[in-house]
């Protein structure tokens, strides 16, 4: 037989039991025969027969993977040819024998088409040979009978070799996942962990199959001001439909997971109660939803999505477990880390990027600008007599007016800016893919609304207003540097215009000598 299983040279494989068998096949037609004795010479061919077949059947090797490799296989045909040649030879010398089996047994190990080509190939031959030899035999009926008793060794053989498959399919499966994930937990980067999450779940479609899968994080929300659960990680059919979901918790299946701690499995979404208002595919049906839980807290929930409906089993769901518990520990570490840069890249008192994390980001987006061929603006932002504050509330009011500004920021801003306290009373805002003239309209709606809001000091309303400095690449530098350069010129003749207003880079301005760029208010 052409397969050999991949365990411990202990295990009793598929090749060694059809072998035996063969062995078996050939005992019972020279010494047992049904019919006729078989003479000297055919006895010794089907000996060599047996050692022939055994040494061919030995390279090859019994995985799930390899069924089409196997089917191809010069050698397993030779193999299978050498079965039906011995059983049709014994046939015509003896009649019927049991080597028909051993033919079943090849068939046993090919997908269906090829084992019903070879279950027929064989019960042809074997009545041909004995309808022949034995001119008062029923053709049909002994092909016939040998295609009933061939068929019926193959049912059991295939059933048996189908259930090995499967379980060496999984746990090669849970193998791939092992070692795939043995160093999720040192990568740090969040979109790498997940990469290589969704990377091991299509390595698990074997097992668990689906058409689209969706890997939701847990983050908090600062306009909701609750956790959401966002699709952070997509794949398959209908990806690009998930691409930017955001759930509540407790919405939807995915959100009972993930509020409940549970995997939920559901025969078809369509029909599912919970998900009717959650916006969905028409094909979408078989559904089931694992939470990611590190701790004890839900830190995310993966839901795999199938076209037929009762796509999915309990046993499916404790293998899909499994995994998910182990790319936990990678989300978390990654999860923590994420935290760790944004407390070392956030200014305490504004909860803006710091000046290096500014300098960092301005320097990528220049960067990416340049390669891109793309515009890039800069707004440095000064808070007009902020001296004045100080000395009339005192600095711990002074850095109360930072914070409260630092809000007023983030809602103005649009989502692409990067905000970022330059020091002081002085932030600058990056604007990637934007010209000057947007920028500058950005920059007013910003300064009025820091002019129209009110701000409360020390329980009194104060108003404040502040002075914005606008430069853009490439239409008034080429360098980074320069362009720093020319919003902090900007900024500084907006102070001597009156305060209060926006200055865009000029042309006078940036081919002027550069002052020192700190100015003395």
């Amino acid at each position: 037989m052409a397969l050999r299983a991949q365990t411990s040279p202990r295990a009793l494989t598929y090749s060694m039991v059809v072998a035996g068998v063969r062995v078996l096949a050939v005992v019972q037609a020279v010494i047992l025969p049904f019919i006729s004795p078989l003479d000297l010479r055919v006895a010794a061919g089907l000996v060599a027969y047996c050692v022939v077949a055994a040494f061919i059947a030995v390279p090859f090797s019994e995985t799930p993977a390899d069924s089409s490799a196997v089917f191809s296989s010069p050698r397993f045909w030779i193999v299978t040819v050498l079965d039906v040649a011995a059983a049709a030879a014994v046939g015509w010398y003896s009649g019927f024998s049991l080597l028909i089996v051993v033919a079943a047994l090849d068939a046993a190990a090919l997908p269906l088409v090829g084992a019903v080509i070879v279950l027929l190939v064989a019960a042809i031959a074997y009545g041909l040979a004995d309808g022949l030899a034995h001119v008062d035999s029923d053709l049909v009926q002994i092909a016939g009978m040998n295609l009933l008793f061939a068929s019926t060794a193959y049912a059991g053989a295939g059933f048996g070799l189908h259930a090995v498959r499967k379980a060496e399919r999984q746990m090669r499966a849970i193998n791939r996942v092992l070692e795939a994930g043995s160093d999720m937990g040192m990568k740090l980067a969040l979109p790498e962990v997940l990469a290589q999450l969704v990377n091991m779940l299509k390595q698990f479609q074997e097992s668990v199959p689906w058409q689209t899968v969706v890997v939701y994080i847990a983050s908090y929300d600062p306009v909701a001001k609750e956790d959401l659960l966002r699709a952070e990680a997509l794949a398959g059919a209908n990806g690009d439909f998930y691409r930017g979901a955001m759930l509540h918790f407790g919405e939807g299946v995915v959100g009972h997971a993930a509020m409940e701690q549970r995997p939920i499995i559901v025969a078809d979404l369509q029909k599912e109660p919970r998900e009717v208002l959650v916006p969905k595919p028409k094909a979408a049906h078989g559904f089931m939803a694992v939470p990611i839980v590190s701790e004890g807290q839900t830190i995310g929930c993966v839901s795999f999505i199938a076209l037929r409906t009762s796509a999915y089993t309990f046993e499916q769901q404790k293998l899909v477990d499994r995994l998910i518990r182990l790319a936990s520990v990678g989300i978390q570490n990654a999860r923590l880390h994420e935290k760790t840069v944004e407390l070392a890249e956030t200014d305490s008192m504004t909860g803006l990027l710091t000046n290096r994390a500014y300098q960092e980001r301005l320097e990528a987006e220049f960067r990416k600008a340049q390669a891109g061929r793309q515009s890039l603006s800069l707004l440095i932002l000064d808070v007009d007599y902020f001296k004045r504050i100080n000395d009339t509330y005192g600095h711990p009011q002074g850095d109360e007016l930072l914070r409260q500004l630092g809000d007023v920021l983030r809602q103005h801003a649009r989502k692409a800016d990067i905000c970022c306290r330059y020091g002081g009373d002085e932030f600058t805002i990056v604007m990637p893919e934007t010209i000057k003239a947007e920028a500058a309209m950005v920059a007013g709606r910003i300064r009025q609304a820091i002019e129209s809001a009110t701000f409360t000091l020390d329980g009194n309303a104060a108003n404040v207003t502040i002075s914005i400095g606008v430069a853009g690449y490439p239409q008034d530098v080429s360098q980074k540097v320069a362009l720093v350069a020319a919003a902090d010129k900007a900024l500084y003749a907006a102070k001597h215009a009156g305060r209060n207003n926006i200055q865009m880079a000029s042309p006078s301005q940036v081919m002027a000598r550069e002052p020192e760029l700190r100015k003395p208010f």
